[in-house]
């Protein structure tokens, strides 16, 4: 590393500063590392709620669905009838 000439009172105030930095940084990074985890604790706790309620919801659209099908199926037994009739009047 090339040399640098300051006094060794500006080398003391540098490494001072850079230890100050030195433990800023890592008080920093230990408390974004807990906000991570907490706030990711919450964040899982509110997807476990949004997958249930759209189970939910899958659910209850599921049976609407199968309730259709079945006015469906009995309206198309109800037009076979009337198609029955229809050809035995002719």
């Amino acid at each position: 590393m090339p040399s640098i000439n300051i006094s060794a009172q500006a080398a003391d105030s540098l490494f001072n500063v850079s230890n100050i930095l030195i433990v800023v940084g890592t008080a920093l990074a230990l408390i974004g590392a807990i906000g991570v985890f907490w706030s990711g604790g919450i964040r899982d706790r509110y997807a476990d709620i949004r997958t249930s309620s759209n189970e939910t919801k899958t659910a209850l659209a599921t049976q609407e669905a199968a309730r259709a099908n079945e006015s469906a199926a009995g309206a198309n037994l109800r037009a076979a009838e009337v198609e029955r009739q229809n050809i035995e009047l002719r």
